[in-house]
């Protein structure tokens, strides 16, 4: 990656950094007190509605991430007319899009009384709040298609501060409307309503504000469909890769509400939101890492590219590790101060989300390598992935009930994560042997292993009950973040190639830092 990509990179993880760390206080509290004020049920509602927008989201196609690999090349050729006619499509496809959830949507409201017949809630909560997160939804598609340029322009972060920023006003209106009133869930909807509108101005706003000449054609759009057919391929490839992601992401508190109740649903979000947490860091620092490898692909040099990829590799490795393992220390006795004790899941459903949690903040490396190649023609492998991961967990869902559900996520993943999508990488993107990647991933795995027993050793001798108080927690997450951060890196770096060049690239940016800081 030259020195610009990197800034890039560098200046979109600042600043998702810097709103990250806002949310995470601001989240975990407007949580709690959501389940106080409103409940338990009402925060499942809202989950599975979501859910079931999402479903309808598969409309979408994979159009998003087709435009995005489409816009890598005229981005860096500087080909604005290219890019004109790119957004002109974008823009006729989303309002197809858009104007099919809304039909869609009809029947779906028209069975609520029927699919939520055993919530102990009023209708409208159901219609009102479905309707709010549609708005928000179709808003994306109708005003705010044109943010992938900034996307794949590697200026994410100008996104992020509206959007992040925004988010955080709007939880804390939300937040006091709801302590303060009595009708704090009609307000709370009122807000969400008006925060799709002011986002929508303000992402439009700075579009216009990059790029001035930028004024897409939506009804020429159509026209232009066969010029750009490889923009239909794409997305039609796509599709299916979205069809399984969502059903690897999505179906899993729809199936828990089918066996259990919106409470469960409540109980299990309390957990995903906290790795939740951590999935969105990563796309939203690494988002623009999508725009660097694209550009750094249309570059073809392969040295550079198989160098940058186990860099990349390897960093995410020891942060997936990094991260699995604090949460799975930290988790139990957070839940434990924050919610209360009856909140606390079983430490096999707590060992299975995190191992979910890993191997999503790991395969960000393939497939973004994957997609920026527009490795998409496999699209047997998402369904099949789909398959698997839907029937195994009703099947395991109903002897194992929550843990069951889990064990189908997982087995999908290994499958086809794990084993198909690096060989495809190799095989079409490539054009090597798989064999070295196999024996490196498991020379990471062991190494992993072998630091975390021991990390796990020494932290048992740490004399600190997490569960006493906030401030024992703290305490005793600082010292094992520490103890454990400084095993596992200094293993790394001694260990792992891909490592070394990471840690040495991090050095080097600092070492300039401080070298024209001084001047």
């Amino acid at each position: 990656m030259n020195e610009s990509r990197t800034q890039k990179s560098l200046q979109n993880a600042k600043v998702s950094l810097i709103f990250f760390l806002i949310q995470i206080p601001l989240g975990f509290f407007s949580r709690k007190i959501f389940i106080e004020y409103l409940g338990a049920e009402v925060l499942g509602l809202n989950t599975t509605l979501c859910n079931i927008l999402e479903f309808l989201n598969l409309a979408e196609m994979g159009i998003g991430l087709a435009m995005s690999t489409t816009l890598f090349k005229p981005l860096y050729d500087k080909d604005k007319t290219r890019i004109k006619e790119i957004l002109s499509v974008e823009g006729y496809l989303y309002r197809l899009v858009a104007y099919f959830i809304i039909i869609a949507s009809i029947p779906i409201m028209i069975s609520f009384p029927w699919i939520f017949k055993h919530a102990r809630l009023p209708m409208w909560y159901t219609y009102a709040t479905y309707f709010v997160c549609m708005f928000g939804c179709i808003s994306n598609y109708i005003w705010n298609y044109k943010e992938i340029v900034l996307s794949a322009d590697q200026k994410q972060y100008k996104l992020t501060r509206y959007v992040q920023g925004g988010r955080f006003i709007k939880t804390i209106i939300q937040l006091l409307l709801i302590y303060y009133t009595k009708i704090g869930y009609i307000w709370w909807l009122i807000t969400e309503f008006s925060y799709s509108i002011i986002i929508a101005v303000c992402i439009n706003w700075q579009v216009y504000k990059d790029y001035p000449w930028l004024k897409s054609n939506i009804p020429n759009g159509k026209k232009l469909l066969h010029k750009y057919k490889e923009i239909i391929t794409l997305t039609k490839q796509a599709f299916f890769h979205k069809i399984s992601y969502f059903v690897l992401t999505q179906t899993a508190p729809l199936i828990i509400y089918a066996y259990a109740s919106l409470t469960l649903v409540a109980y299990y979000g309390n957990y995903t939101m906290l790795t939740g947490y951590v999935s969105k860091l990563f796309d939203t620092m690494f988002g623009g890492m999508g725009a660097s490898i694209g550009n750094l692909v249309a570059e073809n040099d392969k040295t550079k590219i198989k160098k940058i990829f186990w860099e990349l590799f390897s960093s995410r490795f020891l942060t997936a590790s990094i991260i699995c393992f604090l949460l799975y220390k930290l988790i139990p006795p957070f839940i434990y101060l924050w919610l209360g004790n009856k909140y606390i899941l079983g430490n096999t459903t707590l060992l299975l989300i995190l191992a979910s949690a890993f191997i999503g903040i790991t395969r960000s490396v393939v497939d973004s390598f994957k997609d920026s190649y527009k490795l998409f023609a496999d699209i047997g492998a998402p369904m099949i992935e789909a398959f698997i991961n839907l029937s195994s967990s009703i099947i395991f869902g109903y002897l194992w009930g929550l843990n069951g559900i889990l064990i189908g996520q997982l087995t999908s993943l290994f499958i086809i994560v794990l084993l198909w999508k690096p060989y495809y990488l190799y095989k079409n993107g490539f054009h090597e042997s798989i064999h070295y990647y196999i024996i490196s991933y498991f020379k990471h795995i062991i190494i992993t292993a072998c630091v975390t027993a021991i990390a796990a050793i020494l932290i048992g001798y740490i004399p600190i009950n997490p569960y006493k108080s906030w401030i024992d927690f703290i305490f005793y997450a600082v010292v094992i973040s520490v103890m454990y951060i400084g095993i596992i890196s200094f293993t790394y770096y001694k260990l792992v190639i891909g490592a070394k060049f990471f840690f040495n690239r991090i050095y080097g940016i600092l070492r300039s830092k401080i070298g024209s800081g001084k001047q």
